[in-house]
């Protein structure tokens, strides 16, 4: 039999271990900008400005770090300011259903329902259609089955993907307002990274007629999708044009709703297709390709060009060069935790899978979307 005092020396013993991991981990940072090692797989606890915080610990840099919180929230936390650091196990184990629902309770109040579904939790007035369950898990089964039909390898989420459905314009500014976001009118909804939720404002009820409330349930539901299952890191989200130009390839009813087995052309994007169309027109637009690259900042110059040379790319590369098109996200996802490439180093990580031969690229994209009718 193992003594009292034999047992709580064990326990010190651990816990001045994960005191010393984080101790050589702070230490480390001082001397770099970023801590490039894999993280452990631990369950920890720590202080956090006066808050008990549990969550896995994913990156360090000298002044950060970085923690997915058990609930799926991500955390970009003053490293000074997290004290009392403690191992709670060695698997990390997010928030059951029943410990969820009793948060969102308390944040959102009792007139609102907490339901799940397969890979969802539904969080909505309790008048609201039950039908937006189903919508939500037919997105999910369209985009796994698409893109593993391509060869992306995708996982199972850590968590159980939080949509919060609110019934009423005001009420769905006003809950993006906690968030620090104030979606434009005409807005129907937006993901968030941090908190990993989907935010829809429940225009249609989940009628499946309405076709504005699929294309934005589409588009950012499919950046919940990506962010949760492999295909982009939370971590190190992709370049603004991946990230968009695939959820815009997405809002397309051919890619949502279609057959994987279908021709191209019945998953083009008509709008997109006819804004890329009409600029190209002329055969002078040159080095756009290249553009969006190098920086996200076409998506400020001017938007609707801007998602819409996005979607043609990706369109492009997930339907004529999967193959390499996967390799460059494994190479994105793969980058060191926290990482801020310069543009000369995006190109880079883009031409070391599709060359640099831009001019031949950017003609291969134009010719291949002048052949589709959709």
């Amino acid at each position: 039999m193992v003594s009292k005092s034999a047992i709580r020396a064990q326990r010190t013993l651990r816990a001045a271990r994960l005191v010393l991991l984080a101790s050589l981990i702070l230490a480390t940072c001082r001397q770099r900008p970023l801590l490039a090692v894999s993280p452990p797989l631990w369950l920890i606890e720590f202080s956090y400005r006066g808050e008990q915080i549990q969550g896995r610990p994913l990156a360090w840099s000298q002044s950060t770090l970085c923690v997915i919180a058990r609930d799926g929230r991500l955390l970009y936390l003053d490293r000074e300011k997290a004290t009392n650091f403690r191992k709670l196990s060695d698997g990390f184990r997010p928030l059951d259903f029943s410990s969820f629902k009793a948060a969102v309770l308390r944040e959102f109040g009792n007139d609102f329902s907490v339901t799940a579904s397969t890979h969802y939790i539904v969080i909505s007035p309790q008048s609201t259609s039950n039908r937006w369950q189903e919508r939500l898990e037919e997105l999910f089964r369209s985009a796994s089955r698409y893109f593993a039909t391509r060869g992306f390898p995708l996982q199972q989420p850590d968590f159980s993907l939080p949509a919060i459905i609110c019934p009423t314009w005001k009420s769905f500014q006003e809950t993006a307002a906690r968030f620090g976001v104030h979606p434009p009118p005409g807005a129907l909804g937006y993901y968030d990274r941090l908190s990993n939720r989907i935010f829809l404002w429940d225009v249609g009820s989940g009628d499946p007629r309405d076709r504005d409330g699929i294309n934005v349930l589409a588009h950012e539901g499919f950046h919940q999708w990506a962010f949760n299952v492999g295909f982009h890191s939370r971590v190190n989200p992709p370049p603004l044009w991946v990230a968009e130009g695939m959820a815009t390839l997405f809002e397309s009813a051919g890619v949502y709703a279609g057959n994987p087995y279908d021709s191209a052309a019945h998953r083009v994007h008509p709008a997109r297709l006819a804004v890329f169309r009409i600029a190209h027109a002329s055969g002078q637009r040159s080095s756009w390709l290249r553009d969006l690259v190098l920086s996200d900042a076409p998506f400020q110059q001017n938007p609707a060009l801007a998602y819409a040379e996005a979607w043609a790319a990706a369109f492009y590369f997930t339907e004529r060069e999967p193959g390499k098109f996967s390799e460059y996200f494994r190479s994105l996802n793969d980058r060191e935790p926290l990482a801020r490439l310069a543009p000369r180093e995006r190109e880079a990580e883009f031409a070391k899978v599709f060359g640099t031969d831009w001019v031949n690229l950017e003609s291969k994209i134009v010719r291949f979307l002048s052949m589709l009718k959709p």
